[in-house]
């Protein structure tokens, strides 16, 4: 069965020494995995940040998941799993990992990200210019027709539109070329979290929405300020948004004990349970008439996933139809800045 499998498997003892290493994971390795039981992990593997992930895995006792670059004759991308190794007798015996090859995948990815971002890049011009010349025919120093003012105003609108799509594909084509690595600092939270509401307001005021923001002044994290505000930026418009006139938005961040949570709490037309799942993909639309007569480019959400994943926190979302939806960011309150 092991011989069969599609991902690489290695069972090493607490000693490090290998117990199992099957077919895949000897090609992924290069090694001659029949040649391999009982040696000890360091005379055969010689990537050293796989090494110190074995050793991560057996000293933390908890499934641990990382990404791993393996440079010999070529490099290779390895997406690494491991977990706590145990006997019939319930006992911890050593680790078990399990390495898949995503080079070619990830190839794709950059391959497809480079090409978005390219195009997104060479359409910005063009729809500048289109925006800048449909914004002086509409100044007031031309006398048009009813219809062709309407005409006018219509072509502003969707190039407008068409302007802030290209600007969020940019946006995640830039948040993706990091890999995730992104300027962090130690930050005040309060701060941050008052200024996407003050960017936000005007949206609010139209709607007559009121925002509050429960905030512990002292509370600091390590975080790229710009980009989490970006974040909450996004998810607030859409509290906004999808939420009757009147209602209210609640932005409450707490400290638990080794992660912050930021909760978006909204009392707006909820989510149905199916589609909770899909909500951080791209252009993926709950109601899709609703969402364009709204003007969302689809994008906004997919931006906080990744923004939230280069903090290396985690997001959420709670939503119960009709009653509102709340969006959780967790974001850990270790870490060194990059």
């Amino acid at each position: 069965m092991l011989s069969s499998m599609d991902e690489g498997v290695l069972a090493v003892d607490k000693r490090e020494r290998i117990i199992h290493m099957n077919r895949v994971a000897g090609e992924i390795l290069g090694v001659a995995s029949r040649e391999t039981k009982r040696e000890l992990i360091q005379q055969v593997v010689r990537y050293a940040n796989l090494q110190e992930f074995i050793k991560a895995v057996i000293g933390s006792q908890k499934p641990l998941a990382r990404d791993l670059t393996l440079i010999g004759d070529g490099e290779k991308q390895i997406q690494a799993n491991g977990t706590v190794l145990w006997n019939s007798e319930n006992e911890s015996i050593g680790a078990l990992i399990i390495l898949r090859d995503v080079t070619q995948l990830r190839h794709l990815e950059t391959v497809r990200s480079d090409f978005v971002a390219n195009v997104s890049h060479e359409l910005k011009t063009p729809i500048t210019s289109i925006k800048g010349f449909v914004e002086t025919l509409l100044s007031g120093d031309w006398n048009h027709e009813p219809d062709i003012l309407r005409f006018l105003e219509i072509i502003s609108q969707q190039a407008g539109r068409l302007n802030s799509i290209i600007d969020d594909l940019l946006t995640l084509s830039r948040l993706e070329q990091k890999g995730g690595l992104v300027m962090k600092e130690t930050t005040k939270l309060v701060p941050v979290i008052e200024t996407a509401i003050y960017l936000c307001q005007l949206h609010a005021a139209k709607k007559n929405i009121q925002i509050d923001c429960l905030c512990p002044e002292a509370l600091e994290l390590n975080i790229n300020g710009p980009l989490l505000e970006q974040a909450l930026v996004n998810l607030i418009v859409n509290a906004i948004k999808y939420s009757d006139p009147d209602k209210k938005v609640l932005v409450l961040a707490e400290k638990k004990s080794e992660s912050v949570a930021i909760y978006i709490k909204d009392e707006g037309f909820g989510i149905e349970q199916k589609h909770l799942e899909r909500l951080f993909e791209r252009f993926y639309r709950v109601d899709t008439a609703r969402s364009r007569k709204l003007g969302g480019t689809g994008l906004g959400l997919s931006i906080v996933k990744h923004i939230v994943q280069a903090h290396e926190g985690t997001i959420r979302v709670e939503s119960k139809l009709g009653a509102g939806s709340t969006f959780i960011i967790t974001l850990p309150i270790g870490g060194s800045s990059d």
